[in-house]
């Protein structure tokens, strides 16, 4: 094991078992005739257990055996003189600087990284957009031909071409043949980075500069920013649409009308969704859908329908999406929250998103 390793193994257990000072207390084990006291495994152990989540890591034998292994190492580290040895105390003061410098840093850009997602998740945006593929292990003629093509459509649409005309002739998402590049509305952690990045700094009706993301060549057009409308639970009765070889093409939309019939002259909600709706995932359970906000849906009819309901147990008439015909009642509505309220959240995203990395460029 070179020094680099035992290092940051040292630095990981360290993490795992804490720092202690020990009074004269119940000797738990001696290694070299220093003894280790009962009272540090036990403090050490009740303060890592409230977080852990999974009780299979909870067994009092594992963190004792991970106690052990630590004390050790450490011991085995002061035994060869490690903390002396002059190698080892410049790289650890260069890591102390290191780690030292990017605490401060990530604090900073994290704390800009809130403010910044925390005040675009007040906004939706509506966007289009053309793709052109361009791997990130692309070689640089590959790249090149790729940014040519999408420059020379960024030409055309700046020119006034129709947007989503262009987007069914050259994009090259396979979904912009069916929805002409359209993406409906979306707001921030919905989209890779750059590409929320360029969404939130292009003016409403106008295109984006050409951005790269790990798919390849972007290009965007605003066509809508409003308020971020929350998220919302419903529930819903569906009857699909009728398939191609059905001779009647009303019967879903006549079925609809007669539960909503039902509805209306007092059975309960609940009971006919679980009687007529043909949505399986949802029916079972009354019609009860997961909670959910724009864009999120695949059916932009769904959505905007059921966030015209005002009042919780408001019922919508009939009507019909790509997927057939619905009936939607409001079960709750769950409005943006603060940014207190939403700072442990938004930490999580940040972490697992492209954002992360700007930490990295400091």
């Amino acid at each position: 094991m070179n020094l680099r390793q035992f290092f940051f193994g040292l630095l990981f257990l360290m993490s795992i078992a804490g720092i202690a000072q020990n009074s004269t207390k119940e000797v738990l084990f001696t290694i070299n005739e220093k003894p280790y006291y009962t009272d540090e495994f036990s403090r050490i152990y009740k303060k890592n257990l409230d977080l852990v989540k999974d009780d299979t890591q909870k067994d009092l034998n594992q963190y004792l055996d991970l106690f052990v292994g630590y004390k050790l190492k450490v011991n085995k580290a002061y035994k060869l003189g490690l903390q002396n040895n002059a190698p080892y105390q410049n790289e650890l003061k260069s890591y102390r600087t290191q780690l030292a410098k990017t605490y401060f840093n990530d604090t900073k850009i994290t704390q800009e990284l809130l403010e910044e997602g925390y005040n675009r998740l007040q906004k939706e945006i509506k966007t289009s957009h053309i793709l052109v593929l361009a791997d990130e292990n692309a070689t640089p003629e590959d790249t090149l031909k790729a940014y040519n093509k999408i420059n020379d459509i960024r030409k055309k649409a700046l020119a006034g071409e129709d947007f989503a005309a262009l987007a069914v002739q050259y994009s090259e998402d396979p979904s912009a043949k069916d929805n002409k590049g359209d993406l409906g509305y979306f707001s921030a952690f919905r989209m890779v980075y750059p590409f929320e990045n360029a969404a939130y700094n292009t003016p409403k009706g106008e295109v984006s500069k050409i951005i790269r993301t790990r798919f390849g060549y972007h290009i965007l057009k605003i066509y809508d920013v409003r308020a971020n409308r929350g998220e919302i639970t419903v529930a819903h009765i569906m009857i699909l649409n009728p398939k191609p070889e059905e001779t009647d093409k009303d019967k879903a939309k006549n079925t609809i009308n007669d539960i909503y019939s039902k509805i209306s002259q007092g059975e309960k909600f609940e009971d006919l969704a679980k009687q007529f709706s043909e949505d399986k995932s949802s029916s079972s359970k009354g019609g009860l859908l997961n909670k959910f906000g724009s864009g999120q849906l695949s059916s932009e009819e769904f959505e905007n329908t059921a966030f015209s309901l005002a009042n919780v147990g408001d019922i919508s008439k009939p009507f019909q999406s790509q997927f057939g015909w619905h009936i939607v009642k409001l079960i709750e509505k769950h409005p943006i929250k603060t940014m207190e309220e939403m700072k442990p959240e938004l930490e999580t995203k940040i972490g697992k998103d492209d954002r992360s990395k700007k930490s990295q460029l400091h």
